[in-house]
Order: C-alpha cells, then structure tokens, then sequence
C-alpha cells in the first residue's frame, strides 16, 4: 500500500488539475478512502466472494468516486 498510494495521489492530483473533481475535496481523505476501501474489499473477495465479486467492487468504487467527481 505504501506505493500504492502515491500513485492514487497522483490521478488524483491529475483529476483535479483536469476539473473532473469538485474543488471542495480534501484528496487527502479520498486517498486514505481509496485505500481503507482496497483492504476492505480485499478482505471481503476472499471471504465472501459471492457477494463481493467485482461488479459489487466496481459499484462501491464508482459510489466513492461518485461523492467527489465535479458536476458536468
């Protein structure tokens, strides 16, 4: 996770330059949010893997992603 996390920073970062994120966004937070939902999502594939399989991955995902992304 350790050089994981940078890299989100960095689409982050990126996305923001860019404008497709709100300007109210603490990317710190969303990183650390990405992060706690990669090991939360981990733990559950593997032990509860019919009910979080990857469509179910994707749609937390997109929720989070969702919350911060700058209306069009």
């Amino acid at each position: 996770m350790d050089a994981f996390a940078p890299r989100i920073r960095r689409l982050l970062d990126q996305a923001a330059q860019d404008g497709e994120l709100r300007e109210d966004v603490n990317l710190d937070r969303i990183v650390h949010e990405c992060l706690t939902l990669v090991d939360g999502l981990s733990i559950q594939a593997v032990m509860y893997p019919a009910k979080a399989g990857p469509p179910e991955q994707l749609a937390m995902l997109d929720a989070l992603l969702d919350r911060v992304r700058a209306p069009r």
